[in-house]
């Protein structure tokens, strides 16, 4: 990026997105193109990982940025789950894991060889050539042994679901997603990458940016009748298992994309960038602040109670970080400005797309009446009343192995509300072992050692964090107030991410283990804060 400007950096990225969801679209049409674009993509990945290994860990992210809960857009075989042999997140797991395992070999018995010979006597003599950085980094950020006790437990957890006779195919699917930890070491090394970082920033950016909008994209297709168009997105976004689509009120469709979890954290980010900015002046505030109403765009279009209950107490961490460190004195009048303003602009968008005359709209509704029917929609409606009934049958069976758990595939049977299941058994009886309620998914099957041995590692991942701002506070360093607040969005953030959570399992799936990596390889440094924006 060198030669590059931020704007048109931003821009390429834009265009390289876009590109990856035409070919996401005409692979999924001709399953023979997604699997010649799967191989290009992935080596070309594990060849670039090779030499720049920060690389690597960008394209795992900017998968899980716009992949969402599968990451089939592009796959060998056909694009879509029931004809997929590799999804390209699986392709990318195995291209970044694998240089990572093959460079980590090489280097121990490069040293083992060398200290043979005698050529080597001091560890720290090493070149950066012989040293594991990744290991060298996660003990000097305290993360080491809480990685390694929570692998630990999954490994335990696994155990236990084999022994319990839960079949092996079966814990295999379920353990799936906790094997994306395997790339803790790779983004921890990968990280370490100045220019990895700050171009990390660009790359969320972008892919918020074309997210977005392929979900606006969707609403109107669907809103507007264009059923030849829409019956063909639909298929598309199931299949490759970007997102669902569902019908609400007057031919208004709720879009919802897993992968907006990323959205959602960034939003805190690009908020208090724009609060730090001279208010509606200059690139410094437009860019943030248009980042930040289009962020808002996906978590209206989404219509996730989920999202909004962790924002809400991702705000609530951000305004208490704002006063604890003294950094909100002067910004709580801009702050009363600019939010309203994002949501009225974000409200707009949506509306305008929703109503826009062209081809003939007929159906009318109000928006408020919606969201607010959404958010207090508690009880009610088949996926809250499905969502309570499994509650109740969850703590039962959490009980009978409080403290191990009683390891993956544990399943459970309780009466769903969903119509659609509903009509495949009219008992309404289902059994599934995928809870909706991600830490109850926790205990039942690794217990309360399980919750204990993540939290740690959560709670050491967040605690650079709060020791910046703490010596902030203290005036004791970074004492560039954009910085701090950068700190506090990013930790705003991902406390939004733990609080949705409680609803929507993402702590056992690529998307919330993902988030947490990135969190945890972006090192607090004065140089890093001073230039990664």
């Amino acid at each position: 990026m060198n030669k590059l400007s931020g704007t048109k950096f931003f821009l390429l990225l834009a265009a390289g997105y876009i590109l990856l969801e035409f070919l996401s679209w005409i692979g999924y049409n001709q399953p023979i193109l997604s699997t010649g674009l799967f191989f290009v993509v992935v080596l070309s990945v594990m060849i670039l990982t090779w030499f720049r290994p920060g690389l690597g860990v960008i394209a795992v992210l900017g998968e899980l940025f716009v992949g969402s809960q599968g990451g089939y857009m592009l796959a060998l075989g056909s694009a879509n789950i029931d004809g997929a042999i590799l999804s390209l997140r699986m392709g990318l797991f195995l291209a970044v894991f694998g240089v990572w395992l093959t460079r980590t070999v090489l280097i121990i018995f490069n040293n083992f060889y060398q200290k043979r010979l005698g050529k080597t006597s001091n560890s720290n003599n090493y070149s950066e050539s012989q040293r594991l950085v990744w290991l060298t980094e996660m003990r000097a950020l305290g993360l080491l042994w809480p990685y390694l006790v929570l692998l630990s437990v999954f490994v335990l957890g696994a155990g236990r679901g084999i022994v319990a006779g839960h079949g092996f195919n079966n814990v295999f699917f379920d353990a799936n997603g906790y094997a994306f930890f395997a790339l803790f070491p790779a983004f921890i090394e990968g990280l370490q990458d100045l220019r990895a970082r700050r171009w990390l920033w660009y790359v969320l950016a972008a892919a918020i940016t074309i997210s977005v909008f392929k979900a606006l994209a969707v609403l109107y297709f669907f809103a507007h009748r264009m059923f030849y168009i829409a019956a063909n997105m639909y298929v598309w976004v199931r299949d490759t298992r970007v997102g669902e689509i569902t019908l609400t009120l007057a031919d208004f469709h709720r879009v919802f994309f897993q992968s907006h979890l990323f959205v959602l954290a960034g939003l805190f980010v690009v908020f208090l960038l724009a609060v730090q900015a001279k208010l509606f002046r200059g690139l410094q505030f437009w860019l943030p602040f248009i980042l930040f109403a289009w962020g808002l765009v996906a978590m209206l279009l989404g219509l996730s109670r989920s999202y909004w209950f962790g924002g809400f107490f991702g705000f609530l961490m951000m305004i208490a970080l704002l006063i604890w460190t003294r950094c909100g004195q002067s910004l709580w009048k801009k702050m009363l400005i600019i939010a309203p303003a994002g949501l009225l602009l974000a409200t707009g968008i949506v509306a305008f797309t929703y109503a826009f005359p062209y081809p003939d709209k007929t159906g009318e509704m109000s928006l408020t009446a919606l969201m607010g029917r959404r958010a207090f929609s508690l009880t009610g409606e088949a996926a809250a009343n499905s969502r309570w009934e499994l509650l109740a049958a969850l703590w039962p069976i959490g009980f009978e192995h409080p403290v191990f758990g009683s390891g993956l595939c544990q399943e459970v049977t309780y009466t769903t509300s969903d119509p659609r299941l509903i009509a495949d058994m009219p008992d309404a009886q289902y059994t599934t072992y995928a809870f909706e309620w991600g830490y109850h998914d926790l205990w039942i099957k690794f217990g309360l050692i399980g919750l204990l041995a993540y939290s740690w590692l959560i709670a050491a991942i967040l605690k650079p964090y709060l020791v910046a701002l703490k010596l902030s506070r203290e005036n004791k360093n970074l004492q560039n107030k954009k910085n701090v607040l950068i700190i506090i969005g990013i930790t705003a953030g991902t406390v939004a991410m733990l609080v949705t959570n409680l609803f929507s399992p993402y702590l056992n799936h690529p998307l919330g283990i993902g988030l947490l990596m990135a969190v945890a390889a972006l090192k607090i440094s004065d140089s890093f804060w001073s230039e990664s924006v």
